[in-house]
């Protein structure tokens, strides 16, 4: 099964790195790809279009189950993705702020 899920939350995860405790941290640890994406966004209302570039950096997360909930679900692994904008032309246009 392939899911895609963006996360709004800083999960406490296991990794092969014990200092490493959440998602972000441990992705951001890993080094970007040498290779970038370039794809176009359309214009929206107050935005103008744009040619927008990322890097991607991808590991191996298992993310764990929020105390309160072990006995209801169990850990998730799964490939974590980070895709940033090589070159963010200001926070209110940025991807990772979801202004898009």
């Amino acid at each position: 099964m392939d899911l895609l899920i963006r996360a709004t939350q800083d999960r406490c995860v296991q990794v092969e790195d014990p200092k490493v405790k959440k998602l972000w941290e441990s992705v951001e640890a890993v080094e970007a790809s040498s290779e970038t994406m370039t794809t176009h966004l359309e214009h929206i209302p107050g935005v103008p279009e744009r040619d927008v570039t990322f890097t991607l950096r991808w590991r191996t997360v298992t993310i764990l189950v929020p105390a309160n909930k072990k006995k209801k679900y169990r850990n998730v692994t799964l490939t974590a993705i980070l895709v940033t904008e090589t070159e963010p032309v200001g926070q209110e246009l940025s991807l990772s702020h979801g202004s898009y």
